[in-house]
């Protein structure tokens, strides 16, 4: 009987494993953040994230009646450098490539005067930054 119970479980044990080894978005971004606000003391509050997933179809509606932009990359750095209003950042998972949407707001925000990136790890999201910083 106990063997019955503990084979799935291990599974189970397994697969959460796998899932907690795998690098998401946020475990990305999580990185950067806390990389960023450690590395620059004097421009903390100013690499932050924009909400971008609304819980359900109504909260979705809620957020777009206050602004909430389809497409809009994950992090903003909001220090001109180099002629650019701002940085804007997308993040990926390794191998994923921007949305058909998020392209179209990248687009949007470059021809505005901002440098838009993405990056599908966070050495590439902070030597991004740290090149932004620099210019």
């Amino acid at each position: 009987m106990a063997e019955t119970f503990f084979l799935p479980f291990l599974r189970l044990i397994f697969f959460i494993f796998i899932l907690m080894a795998k690098k998401s978005e946020a475990k990305i971004q999580s990185e950067v953040i806390i990389w960023f606000w450690n590395e620059f003391k004097e421009f903390r509050g100013l690499l932050y994230h924009n909400f971008s997933n609304p819980r359900n179809a109504i909260n979705g509606a809620q957020l777009i009646a206050l602004g909430l932009i389809k497409g809009n990359p994950d992090l903003t750095l909001a220090i001109p450098r180099g002629g650019y209003g701002a940085l804007y950042l997308e993040l990926k998972v390794p191998g994923q490539k921007p949305r058909e949407d998020q392209v179209k707001q990248i687009n949007r925000l470059t021809a505005a005067g901002n440098l838009v990136e993405w990056a599908d790890s966070s050495e590439e999201a902070k030597k991004i930054i740290l090149n932004y910083i620099k210019l």
